[in-house]
């Protein structure tokens, strides 16, 4: 019998003290929402301090964000720059996939110039 290790991330979300704990000790990321970049810095620099207590600074970690459907490039920067690894575009609400690609289009256009 053949075992073989399966590895996955654990994105943690959350805003409280607890949450933020949580993601800091044993995840391997956290799922932020749509935050301005001074909030966004805020809450990186308090998951790294919470992760040098835990002893886990040196293991990756992934800090995802959210931006409107109507960010630009300087936004998603803005929050890069803030300390986030990977931004979402927020899709909720489109009841037909036709509606949904006419977003993601429009996000596209607003975000990349395409």
């Amino acid at each position: 019998l053949e075992f073989r290790r399966v590895l996955f991330r654990s994105m943690i979300g959350g805003e409280s003290d607890i949450a933020l704990r949580r993601a800091a000790t044993i995840g391997d990321g956290w799922c932020g929402r749509l935050y301005t970049p001074e909030a966004m810095n805020n809450f990186v620099s308090r998951l790294a301090a919470l992760r040098r207590e835990a002893g886990r600074e040196h293991l990756p970690f992934i800090i995802q964000g959210w931006l409107k459907p109507t960010a630009k490039a300087a936004d998603a920067r803005a929050l890069a720059d803030a300390g986030a690894h990977h931004l979402i575009v927020g899709m909720h609400g489109y009841r037909t996939a036709a509606a949904a690609l006419e977003h993601i289009d429009r996000a596209a256009e607003s975000l990349f110039g395409t």
